[in-house]
C-alpha cells in the first residue's frame, strides 16, 4: 500500500525531533563551515553582507542565516540542487523506500523535507539565543507531531571505507570542474594523509573525539616526513612517540591547509548524509603573521631606481621579461602568475581596445572565478613598445607571450620570483624595514587608484576582486572595456 500525505507528515515529525536532539547534544561545539562553493550572507531586505570563501569557519548565528536563505531558494525555485539522495534516505529510514520518483508522494516529501529543515532552522536561530520552547518552536512541532507507533527514524550511516568516500568525493569534485589541477593535488595529498594517520576505517567511526586526535597528532609531525632521512621509514605511531625537534615539525599554516581540506571534505558528506557534521569545527591553529611577512607598497623613488635598472631593448632576448613583467604588474595590478603564463592569443582588441585577456583556458590556472577579466593595456605599457614585442614574438611562433620562463611545478613566473627579490635586495629597495616583492606591484596599483578616487567597483574588476555589493556581484555584468580603459589610463606613476 502507498504511503499517504499523513505518514509522510508523521514520519517527518520524528525526523525533526531526532535531527534537533542531535543538534542540542552538538550545541558546544557548534560552527558552520562553507562547503564547496562560496556562500553569501545578506541583510533582511537581501544586501549582501558578506561572501565566505570554501572551507570559511563561520560562527553558528551567521551559517544558519545562510542556510535559512538556502532553503528559502529551493522553496521558490530560485536555486535548484538535486535532493534525490537525501528524500531516498529519509523515506528508506522511515520504513518506505519503495516509493518512485513518478509518484506524487515522492515530490510530496521531498518539498516537505525541505520545509521541515527550514523550520528546523527556525528552532535552531532561536535555541542559539537561548530561547527555548518559544511560541514558534511549539506551532511548528505541532504541526509535524511524532507518529506514536512505526519505524523510528535513524541517522543515515556511512559504512564504507574514508578511503571508498575519498575516492567518490575526488572523483566527483573532478568531473564536475570543480578543481584546478593545482587544488585536486592538495585535497588529494591532505586526504591521503588523513587516512593513512587515523586508518582506513569505515566512515561512520569518525567522530568529534577521533578528528581531535587528528588535529592533535598532526602538531607531532614532521615535515617532509617521507623526505627527510630520519623519519622516511618510520610509521605513524613511531613518528609520535619520537621527541622531534620543534623547527622541523609542520607548520601551523600547513596544519590549518590539512584541516580546511578535511573540512570542505567532511561538509561534502555532510551534505550527503554521510556524516550528521562537520567535526573539524574550532580546530585551527591562531597565526599571527610576522612583521616581515606584511608587504609593503613601492614608493616613488623604488620605482624609478628599479626602472632605471631595466630597459625594454634588453640585448639578451632570454631576459627581456624581465623588464615587461614588472611593467604589466606596475599598470595593471595583476598578480605574477596572471602575467607570466599569458599567451600570445591573450593580446588582442575588444571593441577597439587593446586588452590583456586573463583566464584559465589551455591550461592556464588561476585563483578564482573573479580572477578571469580583460584588462585594457595601459598607455605607459603601449608607449614602452609593448604591441611591437607582442608582434615580434607572433612572428617567431611561440605560444606563450614569454617563451624564455620555463614552467617549474605548472608555475610559469617561478624563475621570475627567484630572480626578482634578490634584485631588490641588490637595488637596496628591499631591507628589514621595507618588505617589498613582486606582489608589491599590486599593492602599489590598487594604492595609486585608491588616492585618485577610483570607485572600489572598478579597482574590483581590474584587479580581479570578488565585489561585495549585491548590485554589482549578482545583477551586474561588468565595465564597458572602453570604459575601463579610460579608467585605468588615469593611474599614472613617475618612472
Amino acid at each position: 500500500m502507498a504511503a499517504t500525505k499523513k505518514e509522510i507528515k508523521a514520519a517527518l515529525g520524528a525526523y525533526l525531533r531526532a535531527k534537533l536532539d542531535l543538534n542540542e547534544d552538538d550545541r558546544s561545539t557548534r560552527d558552520y563551515v562553507v562547503p564547496g562553493r562560496p556562500e553569501k550572507l545578506q541583510s533582511p531586505d537581501g544586501q549582501i553582507l558578506h561572501i565566505y570563501p570554501p572551507g570559511a569557519v563561520i560562527p553558528e548565528k551567521e551559517g544558519l542565516e545562510i542556510t535559512a536563505l538556502t532553503y528559502q531558494d529551493h522553496l521558490t525555485g530560485a536555486e535548484t540542487i538535486p535532493q534525490d539522495e537525501a528524500i531516498q534516505s529519509f523515506l528508506k529510514a522511515s520504513g518506505m523506500p519503495d516509493i518512485k520518483k513518478d509518484d506524487p508522494i515522492y515530490q510530496f516529501a521531498g518539498r516537505e523535507l525541505i520545509k521541515v529543515k527550514q523550520a528546523m532552522n527556525r528552532i535552531e536561530q532561536e535555541r542559539s539565543q537561548g530561547l527555548y520552547n518559544s511560541p514558534t518552536e511549539l506551532s511548528i512541532l505541532s504541526a509535524y507531531p511524532e507518529q506514536p507507533q512505526g519505524p523510528v527514524i535513524e541517522e543515515k550511516k556511512e559504512t564504507r571505507l574514508i578511503s571508498e568516500v575519498v575516492e567518490q568525493y575526488i572523483s566527483e569534485n573532478v568531473s564536475d570542474g570543480n578543481w584546478k589541477a593545482s587544488t585536486l593535488k592538495e585535497y588529494k595529498a591532505h586526504l591521503i594523509q588523513f587516512t593513512e594517520m587515523v586508518g582506513d576505517c569505515p566512515l561512520v567511526d569518525m567522530t568529534h573525539e577521533t578528528t581531535r586526535a587528528f588535529f592533535d597528532d598532526l602538531k607531532k609531525i614532521p615535515t617532509n616526513r617521507k623526505k627527510a632521512i630520519a623519519y622516511r621509514d618510520k610509521s605513524i605511531m613511531e613518528l609520535l612517540e619520537m621527541e622531534i625537534p620543534k623547527e622541523k615539525l609542520i607548520s601551523g599554516k600547513t596544519i590549518n591547509n590539512i584541516m580546511t581540506s578535511l573540512s570542505a571534505f567532511y561538509n561534502w558528506c555532510v551534505v550527503r548524509e554521510y556524516m550528521p557534521q562537520d567535526y573539524t569545527r574550532k580546530m585551527r591553529i591562531k597565526i599571527e603573521k610576522r612583521a616581515d611577512e606584511l608587504k609593503d607598497s613601492f614608493t616613488e623613488s623604488d620605482l624609478k631606481q628599479l626602472f632605471a635598472n631595466l630597459s625594454p631593448y634588453n640585448d639578451n632576448p632570454g631576459q627581456i621579461h624581465r623588464w615587461w613583467i614588472p611593467m604589466i604588474g606596475l599598470y595593471t595590478g595583476a598578480r605574477l602568475e596572471e602575467i607570466s603564463q599569458l599567451h600570445v592569443s591573450d593580446i588582442r582588441q575588444e571593441r577597439g581596445v587593446w586588452v590583456f585577456d586573463v583566464n584559465d583556458l589551455d591550461n592556464k590556472e588561476l585563483k578564482n572565478k573573479s580572477s578571469r577579466r580583460l584588462i585594457p593595456i595601459h598607455n605607459s605599457i603601449m608607449k614602452s613598445g609593448f604591441l611591437e614585442y607582442h608582434d615580434k614574438i607572433k612572428v617567431e611562433g611561440h605560444k606563450r607571450l614569454f617563451p624564455h620562463l620555463k614552467p617549474m611545478k605548472g608555475k610559469c613566473g617561478h624563475y621570475i620570483s627567484r630572480w626578482f627579490s634578490p634584485y631588490l635586495e641588490k637595488l637596496g629597495i628591499k631591507t628589514a624595514a621595507h618588505n617589498v616583492s613582486y606582489h608589491s606591484f599590486r599593492h602599489t596599483f590598487i594604492t595609486g587608484a585608491k588616492h585618485i578616487g577610483l570607485e572600489e567597483s572598478h579597482v574590483s574588476q581590474l584587479v580581479g576582486h570578488a565585489t561585495t555589493s549585491i548590485t554589482f556581484g549578482r545583477y551586474g555584468k561588468g565595465y564597458d572595456v572602453a570604459r575601463l580603459k579610460e579608467i585605468i589610463d588615469q593611474v599614472v606613476f613617475s618612472l
